[in-house]
């Protein structure tokens, strides 16, 4: 793949990668960098990338994989496995940041514990932006029962966040 076939592809579709990395963030800074990161490892790839059918899909899969990289490299730095000094990043920052991260990771934990299909449906609305069209046409699921299962899912996860973080 030429740099021109590769820009006219992949460079239009950074907005969606950095709304997708940005909801499972929460961080402006770090959804920036995961974008790059997107960019940087679609380009090294280039050669492989003419098969693909769908490259916003491709895309926005891997810019969600580095973002679970992200969100568990945080993890292990805030559980002991390694140390941030408290220099690194100011004191408001790193907790907003930290709760947002734990939040996320709460999230996806209640999400794993709903039928697969609830959980789809809701996986491919916030996560992966889908417009309620694409989530009827990928599910096959009418209009009325996308609703339906967004909105409890919705439901469900405000309630238990609220019990659990005093929202």
């Amino acid at each position: 793949m030429t740099a021109a076939e590769f820009k006219q592809l992949f460079l239009p579709l950074g907005k969606r990668f950095y709304i997708t990395a940005y909801r499972m963030l929460g961080n402006s800074q770090d959804a920036e960098d995961t974008v790059q990161d997107v960019f940087v490892k679609l380009w090294g790839m280039k050669n492989s990338l003419r098969g693909i059918r769908n490259p916003e899909a491709f895309g926005v899969t891997m810019t969600r994989n580095i973002c679970i990289d992200r969100l568990r490299s945080a993890e292990r730095r805030h559980t002991g496995h390694v140390r941030a000094t408290s220099g690194d990043i100011p004191a408001e920052d790193n907790a907003s940041s930290l709760d947002g991260k734990i939040k996320m990771r709460r999230i996806r934990e209640l999400l794993a514990s709903l039928p697969e299909r609830q959980r789809k449906v809701f996986e491919l609305r916030y996560f992966n932006d889908c417009e309620l069209k694409e989530i009827e046409k990928i599910t096959g699921l009418g209009a009325v029962n996308v609703r339906v299962l967004i909105s409890r899912t919705k439901k469900i996860i405000t309630e238990q966040l609220e019990k659990e973080f005093a929202i």
